[in-house]
């Protein structure tokens, strides 16, 4: 049986480059947008749609109406991981954290603890247990911090909300990857180089707080 077939792929586009523009250009329009969505010719046709790691409410509400109705008559939705599922969420934390009674504060030698502790309140807003993640994934979490999404934190992210709205549906639903295909790579990245970036995230951040930031939506601009 043929059936409209919706695919969700996480852009490159992060929150911290979001983040980071002129302020004096707040008001401004992008030179260039983009719905993001792209077609995939067959009977019925599929569509992949680009995701970005922020919180729905900063792009869906702003969305091209032709995302909106390709989702909805939409009969699987295919995201990367399927975060509806209990086992994939679990598969996630168990790679994401470090081994049974160890904590990044036994890992100085890779992130400087210190230097941690002074953005602590922006971490308990991502995550309660970020103490307990692997170096790589605390990065990660720091890589992501933005005024946005520490105002935005208790919305679901955009894939996470599309996941959900598909689950409360009744579409069909599924992964296009393992988890290890996520986890595997950055679990294998050497401390050195996650120590470094870690501390080259502490400056920009530290820059970041002395700037002037719009009041406006950051990451709609960029969807037509």
């Amino acid at each position: 049986m043929s059936a409209n077939i919706w695919i969700l792929t996480l852009l490159t586009l992060g929150a911290e480059s979001l983040s980071r523009f002129d302020p004096s250009k707040c008001n401004q329009e992008p030179q260039e947008k983009t719905t993001f969505l792209w077609k995939i010719e067959g009977e019925p046709a599929s569509y992949l749609f680009g995701t970005l790691h922020v919180s729905y409410t900063e792009v869906w509400p702003f969305i091209d109406p032709n995302v909106r109705d390709s989702f909805l008559k939409a009969d699987a939705v295919f995201l990367e991981l399927d975060l509806t599922d209990l086992r994939i969420i679990q598969q996630l934390r168990d790679c994401q954290s470090l081994p049974t009674n160890e904590t990044l504060a036994d890992l100085q030698h890779t992130i400087r603890w210190g230097r941690t502790e002074a953005v602590q309140a922006g971490f308990d807003l991502q995550t309660k247990n970020w103490r307990m993640k692997r170096p790589i994934w605390v990065l990660t979490i720091l890589k992501s911090m933005s005024p946005q999404e520490v105002r935005t934190k208790n919305n679901p992210v955009l894939d996470v909300f599309l996941a959900e709205k598909a689950k409360e549906m009744g579409k069909v639903m599924g992964s296009i990857e393992q988890v290890s295909d996520q986890c595997d790579p950055l679990n294998k990245i050497d401390s050195s180089k996650v120590s470094f970036n870690c501390d080259k995230l502490h400056e920009w951040h530290h820059m970041r707080d002395k700037q002037t930031w719009c009041k406006g939506e950051r990451a709609a601009e960029h969807y037509a």
